[in-house]
């Protein structure tokens, strides 16, 4: 199996999905298949995150975003735009930020917001700072969204960056932003 995406919940549940359309959940050292449950046999889930509530979000290559709730039902929002894939997703205070192929959306709870950030471009990785700046891995390089004066900060091959194609961000435990690339390894 080649796995697209994991995620380890507050509860200490295993989401994980497969590059081949799969969706598996281990909880309490039960494996259980959910591709049928979500009907996600034609999608690949690309992006898993969990709100402060437990719910669980799941992001898809065909612009599709679920919701497992604590019960277990499955909510399937029908999403208005065209955002061309949920390649990753980040929740921070009540809102579910969502990187896709047509820029930066915001998930409020209720409705798919358009972010001015980066439109039509392909946001492959998100990632806050303790400083609360949004850090965005794209196909055009790295990006620093700082909230308190709405500058947008870019790194790119002509600044030094090995690759402008940002496939996934990382912080260590000492602060620094880990960047892992397409094809030209990783850099802090």
């Amino acid at each position: 199996l080649g796995i697209e995406e994991m995620l380890i919940t507050q509860r200490g549940d295993l989401w994980f999905s497969t590059k081949s359309n799969n969706l598996f959940l281990f909880r309490e050292g039960i494996l259980q298949e959910l591709t049928k449950k979500f009907e996600v046999e034609k999608s690949t889930i690309l992006s898993i995150v969990e709100d402060f509530n437990g719910n669980v979000f799941f992001g898809t290559d065909d612009s599709r975003f679920l919701k497992y709730t604590a019960d277990g039902s499955v909510i399937n929002y029908a999403l208005d735009k065209e955002i061309n894939g949920v390649n990753s997703m980040i929740y921070s205070r009540g809102l579910i930020y969502m990187g896709t192929g047509n820029g930066l959306f915001i998930w409020d709870g209720t409705e798919l917001i358009s972010s001015s950030i980066l439109k039509n471009t392909t946001i492959n990785s998100l990632l806050f700072d303790e400083q609360k700046n949004l850090w965005l891995g794209t196909m055009e390089g790295l990006f620093r969204f700082d909230q308190s004066t709405s500058n947008l900060d870019s790194l790119t091959e002509e600044s030094g960056m090995p690759s402008n194609i940002v496939e996934d961000l990382i912080f260590d435990n000492e602060g620094n932003l880990w960047v892992g690339t397409y094809r030209s390894g990783m850099f802090f």
